[in-house]
Order: structure tokens, then sequence, then C-alpha cells
């Protein structure tokens, strides 16, 4: 699939969209295309590790989780959030220990 535009906040908002109509493919390809015009688009990782564990897809998740976490830092709330969502990611997938940090992480932003 082609990217629609080469701008990466339309690609953002278009991906929005579509998420809000429950069109969850085409809005984790929106997403895709908004990171790969802007790599430190650190909301479009965030939104997209969110969309991606709900369409199963856990290893691309946590890499998205991961890289928009390192990316910048969030309000409190948002990043307890997705340090847990990152831990329950990770515990799913055996890896007990990295869960176990996301978990602590989250707990340290948010007490």
């Amino acid at each position: 699939m082609t990217c629609s535009s080469s701008d990466a906040v339309a690609l953002f908002n278009e991906a929005v969209l579509r998420r809000s109509h429950n069109n969850l493919a085409e809005a984790a390809h929106s997403y895709a295309c908004a990171i790969r015009v802007r790599p430190t688009f650190g909301e479009a990782h965030l939104n997209s590790a969110f969309l991606l564990s709900e369409l199963n897809r856990p290893d691309e998740a946590i890499e998205s989780y991961g890289v928009a976490l390192r990316q910048r830092e969030w309000p409190a709330q948002t990043a307890a959030a997705a340090h847990g969502n990152l831990g329950l990611l990770l515990r799913a997938a055996g890896r007990q220990r990295e869960a176990d940090a996301a978990f602590r992480a989250a707990q340290r932003t948010q007490p």
C-alpha cells in the first residue's frame, strides 16, 4: 500500500478518522505512513502502538511503545498508561523482566 500524502499531520489525522470509523487496518497503515514521513512523530508511535495491540500485532506494538516513550517526555497519565500497556504486552510475550521494568516505570511516573 502506498501512502496517500507526504504530510505527517494529515496522515495522522486520517488515521484518527479511520480509527473512529473502526477501520483498524487502514488506520494502522495511515499511522505507519505518518511515521515513515516523520519518524520522530511521538503521537503517531503512541497511537499506533495501542492500535497494533488491538490488532494482535504485539511485537510491532512493543516496538512502537518503546519508540514513543523514548522520543519525548509525556504527561504523567499518558506515560503511565503507555508503560502499563507495554508491560502487559511484554508479560504476554514471556518477557517478564522487561514487563516488570515497564510496570515500575508506570508506577514511578504516576504513583
